[in-house]
């Protein structure tokens, strides 16, 4: 018998960029405004927590909640064989992307019966998190009224765009920031987001070169001060781990075009496009992706010379890590531990 698909229980997948999520989990408390919102980390749980939620008598405990399920646990597949316990008095969110690693192992969320049974009487809401840069600027341009009620200048706009590389979360991370140091309606400019950038990176190019030439013990030292200032673990480490991939993907391209010696203008000739170089993971293709004063640093540093093999084996590495650190969103320690073992696999040997 066909299902009747008029009939919408409030049941949400969840999945994107952290400021939408947490605007539309604010809307819902907003329509539901008698619940208690319950959070629940899915990474450190197991699922009988959720149906316990669920499944709660209202005699023991008469409280509507809207409960937010973070991140999959094990055997989450059986929460849709109870979802007759969603009402109105017991509203689901589950927050995951739709590729999820659940216990080291990846799980395509999409294909389960859960996922499935959602779709088809419940709601899937998908926030982007990397965009385009002009889809950043509008995002942006929205979250500065809607959520901190500033201005910024045009130039600062897109300068910080620019460093996040059009990653929502980075972004929201960095207003985050620079907000709590400014005064009410106080306008964003150029200075604060050159402040932000040196504070919140602590020292970049340090870390790089130590990287690069091997110095394991001081490019550790550095990780260690920006753990230990990180306001946002998971979105500093994301940052991090762009940059770091940034920096090699340049080398590569150095040694291949740049065989008269390392110049900004020689850098952008080489960059934009470049379209031929491959490693086993993914097209490399850094056209656009460089400032000029990004491309000044670079050029100014030595490099040891490392061989095209191990350069490609080192990006075939970042590009593996970064697609793992996405499944880590709601276990920024994992995420920490990702990144130290990158470090010491890059470290080895220069």
């Amino acid at each position: 018998m066909k299902k009747n698909n008029s009939i919408k229980r409030p049941i949400y997948w969840l999945s994107g960029n952290i400021c939408d999520c947490d605007a539309f989990i604010n809307d819902l408390c907003k329509k539901y405004k008698e619940s208690q919102l319950v959070v629940i980390d899915g990474t450190s749980v197991t699922v009988s927590r959720v149906l316990g939620e669920l499944t709660e008598q209202e005699i023991f405990n008469p409280v509507d909640k809207i409960i937010r399920l973070k991140g999959l646990p094990p055997y989450y597949q059986k929460i849709h064989e109870y979802f007759k316990f969603v009402t109105k008095r017991r509203v689901l969110v589950i927050e995951s992307p739709a590729t999820a690693l659940i216990e080291d192992k990846e799980a395509k969320a999409f294909s389960s019966s859960l996922y499935k049974e959602i779709k088809e009487m419940g709601h899937l809401l998908d926030f982007k998190v990397k965009v385009t840069p002009y889809q950043a600027e509008k995002w942006t341009q929205k979250a500065l009224v809607k959520r901190f009620d500033r201005q910024m200048d045009t130039e600062a706009l897109k300068l910080l765009i620019e460093r996040c590389d059009g990653n929502l979360d980075l972004i929201y991370s960095a207003l985050k920031k620079i907000n709590s140091s400014l005064k009410p309606k106080q306008k964003i400019t150029l200075s604060e987001v050159d402040v932000q950038e040196n504070h919140s990176r602590f020292n970049i190019w340090a870390f790089l070169d130590d990287l690069v030439m091997g110095r394991r013990e001081s490019a550790m030292k550095e990780l260690e001060i920006m753990f230990a200032n990180s306001n946002n673990l998971r979105l500093d480490i994301e940052g991090l781990f762009g940059a770091i991939i940034r920096h090699y993907e340049l080398i590569l391209i150095a040694r291949d075009k740049c065989k008269n010696g390392v110049t900004v203008d020689g850098l952008k000739r080489a960059c934009d496009p470049l379209k031929n170089k491959k490693t086993k993971n993914q097209k490399v293709e850094l056209s656009q992706r460089y400032s000029d004063q990004m491309l000044r640093m670079f050029a100014s540093k030595s490099r040891p010379n490392i061989g095209t093999v191990r350069l490609v084996e080192i990006l075939d590495k970042m590009y593996e890590c970064h697609k793992t650190l996405r499944y880590y969103s709601s276990n920024p320690n994992r995420s920490r531990l990702l990144l130290v073992n990158l470090v010491l696999f890059v470290s080895k040997n220069g």
